[in-house]
């Protein structure tokens, strides 16, 4: 529902759809995704850093949130790919087994 939300153009409606999902999981890495998109979608991509943050401090060795922070930097408008293949390498040190699409995504061309 979250996501639909979001991509009906409800950013906002969808902020508060992730937020309640995370109030239950705190640490779960789809709704840290889809908060951080509806916060950049708002123009409050800091925010979605410091969600990002502070999830990796609660969660160091998760390697699903070092994942879900790479997509987001590497889906800023531009991509912001240095961040993106620092939490993607981290999520490979904890244990990832990348994809050939995530290692072109997030180390390819564009590095």
């Amino acid at each position: 529902m979250a996501k639909l939300t979001g991509e009906k153009g409800d950013p906002a409606g969808a902020e508060g759809l992730w937020r309640e999902l995370l109030a239950g999981d705190p640490g779960d890495p789809d709704a840290l995704a889809g908060l951080a998109e509806a916060l950049a979608d708002q123009g409050r991509p800091a925010e979605a850093v410091t969600l990002f943050e502070s999830a990796i401090r609660d969660r160091p060795a998760d390697p699903r949130i070092h994942l879900s922070a790479a997509s987001f930097f590497v889906e800023l408008e531009p991509p912001d790919r240095r961040p993106a293949a620092a939490h993607f390498r981290q999520a490979m040190a904890l244990g990832h087994r990348p994809s050939p699409f995530e290692m072109e995504r997030f180390l390819g061309a564009g590095r």
